[in-house]
Parts: C-alpha cells; sequence; structure tokens
C-alpha cells in the first residue's frame, strides 16, 4: 500500500495564432510543487513481485500516516472561465494506490486536500 501526496499548479488560456485568428490555440502549463510518496506496508514498487506480502482481510481498515507539507506553499486555489472551465488551479491530492502481489489488479482512491495558508494582513501595508 502506497500513499502518493502531491500539489500541482496549472493554467490555460486561449489565444489567437497569429497566421490565422480564426484558430484559436490552447495554451497550457503545468508545474509541480511537490511530491511525496509513502510506503505503509507492502512491496515497493521496486521490490520482487515473487516474495510474499502483506495479506489484507476484507473489512474496514484505518491506517495511520503523515506528511510533511514544505514551508510557503500557496494556497489552494480554482478559477474558472464563463463557460464553467478551469482557467488556473492550484491543487493538492492525496492518492492511495493497493496491488496484489502479482500487480495484475490494484485499487486507487484519490481526495483533495485543501491548503489554506496564513496572513497577517497587518503586516501587508499594501493590503
Amino acid at each position: 500500500c502506497r500513499i502518493v501526496f502531491t500539489g500541482q499548479a496549472e493554467v490555460s488560456w486561449v489565444e489567437a495564432r497569429q497566421k490565422d485568428a480564426s484558430q484559436p490555440e490552447t495554451v497550457v502549463g503545468r508545474q509541480t510543487l511537490f511530491q511525496c510518496c509513502s510506503q505503509l506496508f507492502g512491496k515497493g514498487p521496486d521490490e520482487k513481485a515473487s516474495q510474499p506480502g502483506h495479506l489484507i482481510r476484507a473489512g474496514f481498515h484505518q491506517f495511520r500516516f503523515h506528511f510533511q507539507l514544505p514551508e510557503r506553499l500557496p494556497s489552494s486555489f480554482e478559477h474558472f472561465s464563463d463557460t464553467g472551465r478551469v482557467k488556473a488551479r492550484v491543487a493538492y491530492c492525496l492518492r492511495v494506490d493497493l496491488e496484489n502481489s502479482w500487480r495484475t489488479a490494484g485499487h486507487s482512491r484519490e481526495r483533495r486536500i485543501l491548503v489554506l495558508r496564513s496572513r497577517d494582513l497587518n503586516r501587508c501595508k499594501s493590503l
């Protein structure tokens, strides 16, 4: 079982091409802010699948884990266009991957995490 925590910034906009303004071009940019990976139990991605793994029986399970967020991360953010499409986003996501011992079947679950950075407005004279 592996947990991956990522932070990513994305932006997109439509630009008219210089030669043919009737064919607009969508410009997309992405930047990974950070990526952390933690192996909770079982084999890591580089270990041989022929060795016995960790058996999980049917039922409800909870596993403790923690990640240290890097300092100075921007807050989560989304900006939508008039048509409802995302034009800009800073998003953080937690993904859990579970695989069987032969790595022929797996399950993944993903959840967005809201990151808010506090700001002391008394120190920002321009605000």
